[in-house]
């Protein structure tokens, strides 16, 4: 079989199993980064199903370049449960680039039932990426784990998204939900700030003061309905917020975008007909200029210096559009 039709041709379920028949376990690998979808899961199943005498080639493959097929390989090892191929599973957990690998490889190692497994699955409990800490919690449920303390047992129910246990915990989770409020997704700071509400400990009014600051419009609004519980004195509120980053676009730019290239301060301001209005637009003085000839100083040259006026009336209306967006 050819490399580039392993990788773009479609191969039917005969031919993977011709190959499984011959024990071409290096065939069979090559079909992961194949693009047709069935192929890959195809191949895989296969591959996990061909056990141990496949675990060398797939610990190849999770050096591959192509995140496919690295996602296939640990799939294949999920299945074949060797733990001669733990080491490679936790190197691909602490240094693969890519969220959904590492993601892969954390449930993988609980597939694998090796209890090595436990120390990087722990650590991972406070990776950034809220998918890693959710297959990590996973994976050390699966493999017998148990928090030996309350602060493991805060990580742990934070990683799982177990908001109402976490609730229930009470001060122990404290210090995982301040840390919380900086992670990336909008959804795990909106729930901390509204749990941190409903708790009484010092770090709160920070916390809160942190959370009014937020870069999101909802997380802001639940730190200010928390604020009480906070300690935080209602008129200190707009201070706290004053200090947020701006996230309203900003109406200058929207209409220097219109006047210049019209329909692109639309869509900067979020709506999605305003890059038809720009192509509109652009292929229209193209054809213009392309097909009339008017006696006008750089008209063929240039022919949108002359639909500056009707641009500027465009561009107004942008600037009284952003302005009316809502900056709280």
């Amino acid at each position: 079989m050819v490399p580039v039709l392993r990788a773009w041709g479609s191969v039917s379920a005969q031919e993977i199993e011709a190959l499984r028949a011959r024990g071409e376990i290096r065939q069979l690998a090559d079909l992961l980064g194949n693009r047709h979808r069935d192929v890959q899961w195809r191949a895989a199943e296969v591959l996990g199903e061909a056990g141990p005498a496949a675990t060398e080639t797939l610990v190849q493959c999770l050096d591959d370049r192509h995140v496919p097929v690295r996602l296939g390989a640990l799939e294949a090892l999920a299945a074949i449960r060797d733990p001669a191929s733990t080491g490679a599973v936790i190197d691909t957990l602490e240094h693969d680039p890519n969220t959904e690998v590492r993601w892969a490889a954390a449930i993988t190692l609980g597939q694998i039932r090796d209890q090595r497994g436990i120390l990087p699955l722990k650590k991972s409990l406070g990776h950034p990426d809220k998918f890693v800490r959710f297959g990590a919690a996973g994976s050390l449920s699966a493999l017998g784990w148990h928090p030996e303390n309350p602060a493991e047992e805060a990580a742990l129910l934070f990683a799982g998204q177990d908001w109402a246990a976490l609730r229930t915990l009470g001060r122990p989770a404290v210090s995982v939900l301040v840390r919380a409020l900086s992670d990336a997704d909008r959804d795990v700071r909106d729930h901390a700030v509204e749990i941190l509400g409903d708790m009484r400990a010092p770090e709160l009014q920070q916390a809160c003061d942190r959370a009014l600051r937020d870069a999101d419009g909802r997380v802001r609004w639940k730190a200010v309905l928390a604020s009480k519980k906070c300690g935080v004195p209602m008129m200190d509120l707009p201070l706290f917020m004053n200090r947020r980053p701006r996230t309203r676009p900003d109406p200058a730019a929207a209409a220097v975008l219109n006047l210049f290239f019209l329909g692109l301060g639309y869509n900067y301001l979020g709506k999605w007909w305003g890059f038809l209005i720009f192509m509109s637009y652009m292929t229209f003085m193209l054809i213009l200029s392309l097909e009339v000839s008017l006696n006008l100083p750089l008209f063929n040259v240039y022919p949108n210096l002359y639909s500056y006026p009707v641009t500027a009336i465009v561009a107004y209306h942008t600037y009284r559009m952003a302005k009316k967006v809502p900056d709280l």
